[in-house]
């Protein structure tokens, strides 16, 4: 059986078809039969779509908009998880962190000087401790018996952090030398 496609009926190639195409199945000269066949319903074999394309696109959306839309909100959310800066959600390295502790004992952590600087007018009025951690040693000291230098070192790459905490005036003053520093105020008081 010879398989006529709509597209091929036009009046440029009607000369190619023994008789009228019809919907019906006929038969041709020779015996053969012909049988007209909508390109919607059944493809060419050369690989056209199997769903028309206003099918597919609204397929596609109804599928792939939640799951667009599941992402964003996620994706956009500031992070809770341990590690993770409360400020902007970046993972907080130990010996850069700073803590706030909070009248009702709660804690705010936060992945350098300038997040928690930034945090600081807001939450001012709530906070019970200051907490920074001597780069040097990596101990945990209060704020308030801290000395801080601002120097070329970059600490947190993201916000270009500049600023370094010590514990002890002589490794304050060796960073300074080193690193073309200069004292700064404490940023919590």
């Amino acid at each position: 059986m010879k398989q006529i496609f709509h597209d091929e009926i036009s009046p440029t190639n009607d000369e190619n078809l023994p008789h009228p195409p019809s919907p019906l199945m006929g038969e041709g000269e020779g015996g053969g039969e012909y049988r007209l066949i909508s390109p919607h319903l059944n493809p060419p074999p050369q690989g056209g779509r199997r769903f028309s394309g206003d099918i597919f696109f609204v397929f596609m959306w109804i599928l792939f908009l939640p799951l667009i839309l599941v992402m964003l909100v996620f994706g956009c959310k500031k992070s809770d998880a341990p590690g993770r800066c409360d400020y902007d959600g970046v993972k907080i390295e130990p010996i850069y962190a700073v803590y706030f502790t909070l009248q009702e004992g709660t804690e705010k952590k936060f992945c350098s000087i300038v997040c928690a600087s930034l945090s600081f007018p807001e939450l001012k009025s709530r906070i019970k401790e200051v907490i920074v951690v001597d780069e040097r040693s990596g101990t945990k000291i209060n704020a308030s018996q801290a000395l801080f230098v601002e120097s070329e070192v970059v600490t947190v790459p993201h916000n270009k952090n500049r600023i370094h905490v010590f514990g002890k005036r002589e490794d304050a003053e060796k960073h300074l030398k080193r690193f073309n520093g200069r004292w700064i105020e404490n940023p919590f008081f």
